[in-house]
Parts: structure tokens; sequence; C-alpha cells
């Protein structure tokens, strides 16, 4: 197995402030980030938590501020598909007990054939309003080419008044 997860955390979940679901995508975002990019210094987090969980959280936020600063675009909330097939392999990844393993396995597979039937289904629900829109635009196009004489010979006049005449540059 390679370097341990964080496992899901002990106990009833804490209230949520505004902005947590966005903060906890973060946080992930940035634990994920750090194991898979530098696995020593995941590791050292890992044990800090273990050993000292004031200082954990306390370098956790760190890490969270460093993550905002290099990554400031506003990013898709993570489906929560995701981020339970997440915990599953953390939670896979903790445990040695092969039975446990083979339970998270299972649940992991299932976690993530729901997470890609969200993904579609978001996809799909995308495609479908980007067909009304063109189908809109379409018409409208349509509506422009058949009234192109009017259009073009009332802009003409438009332009021929002077600008004193118009509604915008009357000055008044």
């Amino acid at each position: 197995p390679g370097p341990p997860h964080p496992p899901a955390a002990p106990g009833p979940l804490p209230e949520r402030k505004e902005g947590g679901e966005a903060k906890d995508n973060m946080v992930r975002q940035a634990i994920d980030h750090l194991r898979r990019e530098r696995p020593a210094r995941f590791e050292e987090l890992m044990n800090l938590r273990r050993a000292n969980p004031k200082a954990f959280e306390e370098e956790l936020r760190n890490l969270v501020q460093q993550w905002r600063e290099r990554h400031p675009k506003e990013r898709a909330p993570t489906l929560p598909e995701e981020l339970r097939a997440r915990e599953l392999s953390w939670r896979y990844h903790d445990t040695q007990d092969e039975a446990e393993r083979d339970k998270l396995r299972a649940e992991l597979a299932e976690a993530v054939e729901q997470a890609f039937q969200a993904r579609v289904k978001i996809m799909e629900k995308r495609l479908e309003t980007m067909e009304k829109e063109l189908d809109t635009f379409r018409q409208r196009l349509e509506q422009l080419k058949a009234n192109r004489e009017p259009i073009c010979k009332g802009r003409t006049e438009e332009l021929l008044r002077p600008p004193e005449l118009n509604w915008e540059g009357g000055g008044w």
C-alpha cells in the first residue's frame, strides 16, 4: 500500500459554517495534491496529526492558505459522490485489515460508479441547455436575416441624422 491517507474524522461532524463545504473541498484538494506531489511532506503532516492535533490544525490552515494563493481561480464544487469516493480511498489506505479492504474496495467501486453517473448527468443537462441556447440563437439569426432590409434602412437613417437629433446625442 501507498502512504496513509487521512481517515474520516471520528465522531459527529462539527456544525457547518457559511462556505464550509467549499473550505472542506479546498482542504481535501490541498491534501490530495500534497499526497501526490510531496509524499514525504504529506507523511510529516499525518504524523503531526497523530502526535499534536492542535499543531496539525495550524499547519493545515497554512497549507490551505498556500493552496488558495497558488490556485486563485474559482473552482467548481466537488460532487458529494466524488467526496465519498475520496473518503473511501483514504479509509482503504488507512486500514491493514484485508477483509475491511475488500469491503472498502467494493464500496469504492460503487461510489466511483455513482460519481461517474452524477458527472454524466451534469454534462447531459449542460448539453441540453446549450442546445436550447443554440436553437434560440438560430431563431434570432433567421429573424435578422428576414428583416435585413428594414434594419439596414433604419440604421442608415440613424447614422445620417445630425447627432443632436438622436436620442443618445440630444443632450437632454
